[in-house]
């Protein structure tokens, strides 16, 4: 096939779409009418006769096309080629024949005359091909273009016409048609009325069109609630969407026997007694029948064909891939009933069919990775630490502590090495423990009344009975009392079980749940009614009970069992340092007798987590997530309603792809996490994080029962998607695997290494009380969540700026472990930066209140004036402010004018640098690669990675100006006299100004402190504690002396706790020391001292400030004297650098704060003895 054609337009792809047109929230129960003017007195007349095999076995859903005596029938093979089956009169003219061609989607075929037939199918370049028989031969395949999701339907109304509708990548229908000499170009399916596609249609189906009679089409389309929805037109105009019914799970076909009737044919569920069975329902006049049961057990999409008026056909695939056939003609014949099986048996009852399904997804995978990938363990498991050695209470014993971080110290943040040497070194101290996930303690106290509790309770009430009847001397005895009494207590056990097994169907959302034919939950319900109608039986005796409570735990509790352990897993980890993590994801292995390593584990799971995520035959997965994640949120919220103790939020690229309105486009794992507020007393933080905890649990166990019954009842569709296009050296691959480890299916021996791997559904991260991360995303992300789409919690715009440009900014600096997916960040955060405000005017909000704040401190002039430049690129004015507010707020050049007009200057000097800014060469790398797979363009992606790595070198100027500054206040490495001398003066200014002011009295309580905070305090305890010179060396250099008064009453007014409790005692020392201060006052207590002339520092010639004199509220901390100053105690210290890195905004700043709060919080452990 050639590559030609004209595609549907890229722009489209992944665009926003309105959803009101054909969605709602997913329907279920009985096959619904829609909206559409029903008679229920209509009906068909002639008769359906019986299913009939037509044999071949094909992997999507067939298509026919017809006229009077003759039956073209097309399908898919296993080795993807199209083959095609002819009828005439009824009889067979040729069986399935290669028409060659390699496609992913089920075709379609149109006969717009006599010996005229036209078949279409989208191949694995996802765009439609066309063959053509003259009567004669066939033509070779031609590409029609196209960027296709589902399959492609065709209709024609002469011999000279034929339109062909798709559905894009953004879910929207497309059009295309012939007019005897030409074809015309993709377009969107526009409505009258409607402006534009982006409001035409969603489409979870390949659509389904016919023509009944010339400049007539009607077209039906699956929208996202799974109705059927059906739109007319003349091939240029259209009119719709109504609602015909639903729900249908497969898909659609339709036809017309005449030009007043259309034949509309679907594959249901969601219904009362069905499973997966064929309907039918007709217009007539434009009055529609009732829907007709048609019976069968299918696995695709159908097709069906009208040759006449008395004359239809429709086309299935059985669960064993066959093709099945069902007529009407308007005669008696010989009829079928509404529940007729077909014989097409699904999978094995006896087999668990969703573990099949999940093991063709671990061959796929296999396939794709050429790891060897089992479907693994799914029992429920929270890990972390045990304190064997230590005791909780046991203050002073943090050792180990010291060990770990000593031991790890020597590795790369964030390496694997590092990661197994403070396990290793953990385990010195602790043992790590895994059990069961159990509910925490809290008030009031709660009962665990889970199904999975439920079972375990009668598990071991059943087996306590059995141990029981076998030893007791009663039952040996038939002890009429004894007998009642246990006879009571299984008949309970049984009650037990049966509520368990209940649990599987009693779901609100899915009363669909009920009907479905999960095999072990039909072979526990037989089983559970076999055994309570035994021991009812009033002949039985002690030694009846003993066999029948033996055969119950293998029956009934072993099968039960299997499906509470379910075909997904719980995962509560403790053991990270810096969150927790709960993890709902299905389990897998990979098996290897050389060892697996980290790498090959990743590679596994990334590859299962977007097969169980963005998969075709697994579409159901994203929608119910989104759901599920939509629950957990009105759970959270209806346990704290102002979110102002906690919060939750999706994240990741689902939630990005949800703020740009295209949350089709979002792939893999749904991300999220829940922030409880760092500012809470530390006995209400955990009394919290224990209910949320136990919430989250609850909810778990709940989608881990959901994804149970969901993979069962998709099992079929799954694993034909997974087979779809599996070849016979692809089959050779797996069987080779498998007989390279043979103990693969064994029990784990010496030399055999089952590395866990995973499809992850959904991760739910909670930052710990002490970690910066909690700080960060309470200050700044809280304040812009947003439920604008889908009711979905995402973060605002702000939050992937910041993120992307980290991200950015860890490549430019050299400490990113994969420096080249940077191109991966540029094109996200040009996603964002480059949003149309006609959309969403949100982040022109931001950057406006960015901008406003700068302009009202008048600092940035020049910088601010790049952003006026004529025709200069929206996402340059947006990211500017954005930078300049960042360094504004981590360097406090708000409070520096000296400083922030240097910077100033550098960054409009630096900015005509642009686009000459070196990067690293490893970045370099990843732009060059991405320009090879034409996913880069220089002028876009190249100039917004400019800009970032302008930031990038504009931080680093200031951490050596900062550097420098330190040095020429006497805080250096090796000090000069000169700089000697200047770091003793002001050290007695700290001394004199305490010792002069009522803070040096001790006589009266006056409710205030005084420390020394920041930098200084910071090196201060440094120095006491003999820290090494390497580390004193990555300590926040000491640019200024930071002095804090703490008020104990919320209340007090900082102005006046200034000019009261310190003004005085500064204003005596600048008398008495002339000419080595200028002081300034803010409006909020504050008091500034800068160097009374410039100096040449780094880059930069200006006044530094010096000393900084701050007034706190709400805060009562320790202090400690060191070397005769008042410091804040190292605890309050970390907890101050904590904040600040939080607050900084600025990467380059946020490192060295967060480098400093790491070192502090080793110093803690510096004592131990």
């Amino acid at each position: 096939m050639n590559n030609q054609g004209t595609p549907i337009p890229e722009e489209t792809m992944g665009s926003e779409t309105n959803q009101s047109s054909l969605s709602a929230m997913p329907s279920v129960g009985q096959l619904s009418s829609g909206q559409v003017n029903v008679n229920d007195l209509l009906t068909i007349g002639g008769s359906w006769n019986i299913w009939k095999s037509l044999e071949g076995t094909l992997i999507s859903g067939p298509t026919a096309c017809g006229r009077d005596n003759r039956l073209d029938v097309f399908g898919i093979g296993l080795d993807s080629k199209l083959y095609h089956k002819c009828y005439e009169n009824d009889q067979l003219k040729f069986d399935w024949t290669s028409l060659e061609g390699a496609f992913i989607y089920p075709p379609s075929a149109v006969s717009r005359d006599t010996n005229l037939i036209d078949v279409f199918g989208i191949a694995k370049d996802k765009q439609v091909y066309q063959k053509s028989w003259n009567g004669e031969q066939w033509s070779e395949w031609k590409s029609l273009g196209g960027v296709c999701i589902h399959g492609v339907t065709a209709t024609s109304w002469a011999d000279n016409r034929i339109d062909l509708f798709t559905v894009g990548t953004n879910s929207v229908i497309y059009h295309k048609y012939w007019d005897g000499e030409s074809w015309e170009n993709w377009q969107p399916l526009i409505l009258e009325g409607q402006e534009n596609w982006e409001i035409s249609s969603t489409c979870i189906h390949t659509p389904a069109a016919v023509s009944r009679k010339v400049r007539h089409i009607d077209i039906f389309a699956v929208g996202i609630d799974k109705h059927i929805y059906h739109a007319w037109g003349d091939g240029r105009t259209w009119t719709g969407w109504e609602n015909v019914g639903g729900p249908s799970i497969l898909g659609i076909s339709a036809t017309s026997r005449s030009p007043e009737t259309i034949d509309l044919f679907t594959i249901s569920t969601d219904i009362v007694e069905t499973d997966n069975h064929l309907y039918h329902r007709f217009m007539e006049n434009n009055q529609w029948s009732e829907w007709q049961n048609l019976g069968g057990t299918c696995i695709s999409a159908p097709a069906a064909v009208a040759r006449g008026s008395d004359r239809l056909d429709a086309f299935v695939i059985g669960t064993k891939s066959e093709l099945w056939q069902k007529s009407w003609t308007n005669k008696d014949g010989e009829s079928s009933s509404e529940n007729e099986d077909i014989g097409i048996s699904s999978i094995n009852k006896e087999d668990n069919p969703g573990e099949h399904a999940l093991s063709e997804v671990a061959k796929a995978a296999t396939i794709e990775t050429g790891l060897n990938i089992k479907f693994g363990s799914c029992k429920d498991l929270a890990v972390g630490w045990f304190g064997t050695d230590i005791h909780p209470l046991q203050q002073l014993e943090t050792i180990h502590q010291k060990a770990v971080r000593e031991a790890a110290q020597a590795y790369p943040k964030g390496s694997d090495e590092r990661q197994n040497a403070e396990y290793k070194k953990l385990q010195s101290f602790f043992a790590f423990h895994a059990t069961e996930p159990e509910l925490l303690t809290q008030e009031p106290p709660v009962n665990d009344k889970s199904p999975v509790a439920q079972f375990t309770l009668a598990k071991n009430e059943l087996n306590g009975i059995y141990w029981d009847l076998r030893t007791s001397s009663l039952a040996q005895n038939n002890d009429p009392d004894y007998f009642l009494l246990t006879k009571k207590r299984l008949l309970e056990v049984l009650l037990e079980f049966d509520q368990v097994q209940s649990s599987f169907v009693d779901f609100p959302e899915y009363s669909y749940f009920k009907n479905a034919n999960i095999p072990i939950l039909i072979k526990v319900e037989d089983n559970l009614r076999l055994w309570r109608a035994y021991l009812n039986d009033e002949a039985i005796t002690c030694n009846d009970l003993e066999n029948a409570s033996k055969n119950l735990i293998t029956d009934v509790q072993m099968e039960l069992g299997r499906a509470v352990e379910g075909l997904a897993k719980i995962s509560m980890i403790f053991s990270i340092e810096p969150f927790y993590l709960f993890r709902l994801m299905v389990p897998f292995q990979v098996v290897s007798n050389l060892g697996v390593n980290q790498g090959d584990k990743r590679n596994a799971s990334g590859t299962l987590t977007d097969l169980i995520n963005n998969s075709l035959g697994m579409k159901w997965v994203p929608l119910w997530l989104e759901s599920k994640i939509i629950e957990l949120d009105d759970a959270l919220r209806e346990l704290d309603p102002r979110q102002e103790n906690f919060f939750f939020h999706l994240k990741g690229g689902r939630a990005q792809a949800t703020l740009l309105k295209d949350p089709g486009s979002g792939k893999n794992d749904w991300d999220t996490g829940i922030i409880i507020k760092p500012d809470l007393p530390a006995e209400y933080w955990y009394e919290t994080f224990n209910k949320v905890h136990n919430l989250v649990l609850n909810k778990l166990r709940k989608f881990k029962q959901e994804f149970f019954m969901l993979i069962n009842l998709h099992a079929d569709d799954v694993t034909i998607e997974m087979v779809r296009n599996r070849s016979l050296e692809d089959d050779d691959l797996i069987d080779a695997l498998d007989e390279s480890n043979l103990l693969s299916d064994l029990p784990t021996e010496p030399g055999d290494e089952q590395g866990s791997c995973k499809a992850e559904l959904i991760d739910i991260g909670i930052p710990r009380r002490d970690s910066i991360e909690a700080m960060e995303h309470w200050y700044h992300t809280r304040p812009y969540i947003t439920r604008q789409v889908n009711e979905l919690p995402i973060p605002g715009h702000l939050y992937y700026v910041d993120e992307y440009m980290a991200m950015m900014r860890e490549a430019l600096a050299g400490q990113s472990p994969a420096p080249h997916k940077i191109t991966k960040r540029v094109r996200r955060l040009f996603q964002i930066m480059n949003l149309n405000n006609n959309d969403d005017p949100r982040l022109d909000d931001i950057v406006v209140q960015k901008r406003n704040e700068i302009e009202a401190k008048n600092i940035f002039p020049n910088s601010l004036a790049i952003v006026d430049i004529p025709n200069q690129p929206i996402y340059v004015t947006r990211l500017i402010p954005i930078m300049l507010k960042q360094f504004m707020d981590a360097y406090d050049l708000g409070n520096e004018f000296d400083l922030a007009s240097m910077v100033d200057n550098s960054f409009q000097n630096t900015s005509q640098t642009i686009p000459n800014i070196t990067i690293p060469i490893e970045v370099e790398n990843g732009v060059q690669a991405d320009i090879a797979k034409n996913n880069w363009n220089p002028v876009t992606h190249g100039m917004l990675l400019q800009w970032v790595a302008l930031a990038n070198k504009l931080s680093t100027m200031f951490e050596l100006n900062f550097k420098n500054r330190a040095e020429f206040f006497g805080f250096g490495q090796q000090a000069t006299q000169t700089q000697n001398q200047t770091r003793t003066m002001l050290e007695n200014f700290v001394k004199e100004l305490h010792n002069s002011s009522v803070f040096s009295e001790n006589e009266t309580e006056i409710e205030v402190q005084f420390a020394v905070c920041g930098s200084f305090a910071a090196h201060l305890h440094a120095e006491y504690a003999q820290l090494k010179t390497e580390s004193k060396a990555q300590l926040d250099p000491v640019t200024y002396i930071e002095l804090k008064i703490f008020a104990w009453d919320s209340g007090a007014n900082p102005n006046i706790v200034r000019e009261a409790l310190i003004a005085p005692a500064v204003n005596t020392y600048l008398t008495n020391h002339p000419n080595q201060f200028n002081i300034q006052t803010g409006g909020n207590g504050e008091i500034y001292l800068f160097w009374h002339q410039q100096e040449t520092l780094g880059n930069f010639h200006y006044r530094p400030l010096v000393v900084k004199i701050l007034v706190e509220k709400n805060f009562w901390p320790k202090v400690a004297f060191v070397r005769g100053f008042p410091v804040l105690s190292l605890r309050d210290l970390i907890r101050e650098y904590n904040r600040k890195a939080a607050n900084a905004g600025e990467w380059g700043r946020i490192q060295k704060l967060k480098d400093t709060s790491e070192i502090l919080r080793g110093m803690l452990t510096q004592f131990d003895y």
